[in-house]
């Protein structure tokens, strides 16, 4: 599985796409918890990608030379399920939540500081 980083200094705002598919093809946009994120769907209600406007954008601009490109997650397991996994940081998460098949991990208690992500396996691609 691949995603893709971008950043925008004049719009304030960093986005990881979770599909190939980015432009146009999500249906809705949620907050995600208690976090600065949100994320986009796709008309199945699957997790396409993920906004960090505003005071989150700086969350995607720190990762610098990851932006403006494709990475391939690495596979890994939790919990017995298999994962695919985003971790630009060794930073030890200390707040947890997960969204429609995305766990995300977080460096601080309000959910501010993202660390990562994994990706349950999908069966179906999104469209």
């Amino acid at each position: 599985m691949n995603i893709f980083i971008s950043f925008d200094a004049e719009a304030d705002m960093g986005y990881i796409a979770l599909t190939e598919n980015r432009a146009g093809s999500a249906a809705a946009t949620d907050d995600i918890g208690n976090t600065a994120l949100a994320a986009d769907f796709d008309r199945h209600q699957r997790m396409i990608g993920v906004e960090f406007p505003g005071k989150a954008a700086p969350e995607i601009a720190r990762l610098g030379t990851l932006t403006g490109r494709k990475h391939k997650l690495e596979p890994a397991f939790l919990n017995g399920a298999r994962v695919h996994r985003f971790r630009p940081t060794s930073q030890e998460a200390v707040k947890t939540l997960c969204v429609n098949g995305v766990q995300f991990y977080f460096a601080d208690h309000d959910g501010q500081r993202f660390i990562g992500f994994d990706v349950f396996d999908r069966t179906e691609k999104s469209e």
